[in-house]
């Protein structure tokens, strides 16, 4: 064990003292994340050959501070850049780590379904649940941590993954450095996981903090980019839904506030949810459908008659598979309502204490 430990601090340090070679040479860091073995074995001129290449920035990036115009306020943001000491995140142990858990039938497994360009390490979700409840720091900021948190979500699809559920967590502090990260981030996304968290518990609620414009905001994803940034701002309307947060990226969020249970509303914003499903209502890409689908069905388990108002008044009709599913929600929906408004009869009538509990009725001393 202590051999294999020492082989893998030398290689941390071969690593290192390579990027700081290359760094030598320009404002620029070599990034190993999508192809790390590859450029590993081939070294140096791996990196040096990539640097005429603008189709591939995830190998290779600018490290020198950046002041970058913010492109909602106008005020510039400076990023610092990373550095080996005192660094609250590390993205390179953080990576490391998942590594270490990492299991190759997964990965064949979820490979399948996942076609990111910055891999899949294969790591279980209750261990990437767990580094992430790990790495989640109280002191983080985007000003101080924002490069070696980009860093860390180029690195593989599951760091993208960390790297996304920290973010979550820094969204109450800092909501518009936040649309500025995911405005960043938003080329890079190419798979349901990372759009779907992003867009949920990023995006969604940073524009609400931000009291950015709802549609505004989110129709430029519609007529700009490629169908993960429109899945994701699609999955942005489950921030204005009163349905508890899912997911593995939810974890430092839970961490931070210390509840099990957490969304972000308590009634649903229907202006806003009839605002944003009539933008991408023609989405044609099957991958946004399927967000579409569980935007508007769980719109209608919130709100059954105003998405039956809304599903009335949608000139064309829609498509099969979509009525069904929202029908299914409203009927949801409707026995939710059913089941409260007798649950407020019986209380009103007989006291909440009377209520008959199906888990905990039987009392053995009453026998």
């Amino acid at each position: 064990m202590p051999a294999a430990k020492s082989a893998t601090e030398a290689e941390t340090a071969k690593r290192r003292s390579a990027v700081r070679q290359f760094q030598a040479l320009g404002p620029f860091e070599l990034r190993l994340a999508p192809a790390r073995d590859l450029a590993r074995a081939l070294g140096l001129g791996l990196a040096l050959l990539l640097l005429d290449l603008p189709d591939l920035p995830l190998l290779v990036a600018n490290t020198a501070p950046r002041t970058r115009p913010h492109s909602r306020t106008g005020q510039p943001l400076r990023y610092k850049p990373l550095s080996e000491g005192c660094m609250r995140l590390d993205p390179d142990a953080i990576s490391e780590q998942l590594e270490k858990t990492a299991q190759r039938d997964i990965a064949r497994k979820r490979g399948k379904h996942i076609k990111a360009f910055r891999g899949v390490r294969g790591v279980p979700v209750a261990d990437v649940t767990q580094v992430l409840v790990t790495a989640w720091n109280p002191e983080l900021n985007l000003v101080e941590d924002g490069e070696a948190l980009h860093t860390l979500f180029c690195s593989a699809h599951e760091d993208g993954l960390v790297a996304v559920g920290l973010l979550a967590a820094m969204v109450p502090d800092e909501p518009m450095e936040a649309l500025e990260m995911v405005d960043r981030w938003v080329g890079m996304v190419d798979d349901t996981e990372t759009a779907d968290a992003l867009g949920w518990m990023v995006l969604g609620p940073a524009l609400l903090a931000a009291r950015e414009p709802w549609l505004a905001s989110l129709r430029t994803f519609r007529t700009e980019h490629a169908w993960g940034a429109r899945r994701m701002a699609v999955m942005a309307g489950m921030a204005v839904l009163p349905v508890p947060l899912q997911g593995m990226c939810a974890a430092a969020l839970r961490a931070r506030l210390g509840m099990p249970r957490l969304q972000f509303v308590g009634q649903a914003d229907s202006p806003a949810i009839h605002e944003l499903l009539n933008v991408f209502l023609r989405d044609e890409d099957p991958r946004v459908i399927k967000a579409f689908i569980r935007v508007a069905r769980s719109w209608g388990e919130a709100e059954p008659d105003a998405c039956e108002a809304w599903l009335a008044t949608v000139r064309g009709g829609v498509a099969k598979r979509l009525r069904q599913e929202l029908e299914r929600g409203v009927k949801k929906g409707r026995r939710r309502i059913q089941r409260e408004a007798e649950a407020a009869a019986y209380d009103a009538n007989h006291g909440s204490a009377d209520r008959v509990d199906p888990e905990g009725s039987f009392d053995p001393d009453l026998l």
